[in-house]
């Protein structure tokens, strides 16, 4: 997408804000219209406009967001490798998961759903590599899992 077909969606959006739509109220309306405005008057960036500049270290909302659903999804496949969430599975989840990203995930990752083929555990590995492309391993899984005892030291 262009600059300028970006520029003209973000009109149209503070068109559409004006009407005050449904759904959304007045205020919140009027609060997206003027980041809009400050966006478009002030020649800024979106972040400063939307005030979403982020602090030194600071984690951007979307990244908290995908690894949360990264996981939710290793959860749901460490449930389904040991018939409930179990620290002694990381091991074997963290290798399952490398060896999916190094071979049917070269495949599906440009799949905006998941594809029908996978089934199982598979379709969880999906999810968690969607949600954020980068294996993860033994240690960060364990982490995940919420496991107490450690194996590191």
């Amino acid at each position: 997408m262009s600059a300028d077909h970006s520029a003209q969606l973000l009109y149209r959006l503070r068109e559409f804000l004006r009407a005050r739509p449904a759904g959304l109220t007045s205020d919140d309306a009027s609060i997206l219209g003027a980041c809009i405005d400050r966006y478009f008057e002030g020649r800024c960036s979106l972040d400063e406009a939307f005030g979403l500049q982020l602090d030194c270290g600071e984690r951007h909302p979307g990244t908290s967001r995908s690894t949360a659903r990264r996981d939710a999804a290793l959860r749901a496949a460490g449930a389904k490798l040991s018939g409930g969430v179990s620290c002694s599975v990381s091991g074997q989840l963290a290798d399952l998961l490398k060896r999916y990203e190094q071979t049917g995930w070269i495949r599906d990752q440009r799949e905006s759903v998941c594809p029908a083929h996978l089934t199982g555990i598979e379709v969880d590995l999906w999810a968690a590599l969607r949600a954020w492309p980068r294996v993860i391993g033994e240690r960060q899984i364990r982490n995940i899992l919420d496991c107490k005892e450690k194996r590191w030291k």
